[in-house]
């Protein structure tokens, strides 16, 4: 794969630290000096950047995409379990008598015996 002039999204996020540009000068000045092995080692530095930004940033994006979606599902747990939590509450304040408030507010005798809600019960 050639150097694109203008990489996209995904292949800029796939180029996050690496420097081909750098590597490319880096073997124009090694070539410049001589220095063939060095020239040789920086050029392919940078065409394996290059080659590799689409995979690398496809895989980057996955990733900060699965963070984001796993995030939110904790967020929702925990909004959840709390709205839980309150409404448990307020639905036993609802239950229990006026000035009566404790572990036992709104507890009275139980029903008769033979008046069941339900037959089961």
């Amino acid at each position: 794969m050639a150097r694109e002039p203008d990489p996209g999204l995904i292949e800029q996020v796939g180029l996050w630290g690496t420097t081909p540009d750098a590597d490319l000068a880096a073997a124009a000045a090694a070539f410049s000096a001589g220095d063939l092995k060095a020239s040789v080692q920086d050029s392919a530095d940078a065409f394996n950047a290059w080659d590799a930004a689409r995979d690398t940033g496809r895989n980057r994006v996955m990733t900060m995409l699965a963070a984001l979606i796993a995030s939110i599902v904790a967020v929702a747990f925990i909004v959840n379990g709390v709205r839980g939590v309150a409404s448990r509450r307020a639905s036993r304040s609802r239950k229990g008598t006026p000035g009566k408030s404790g572990p036992d507010a709104g507890s009275g005798p139980p029903p008769p015996r033979g008046m069941m809600a339900h037959p089961k019960d």
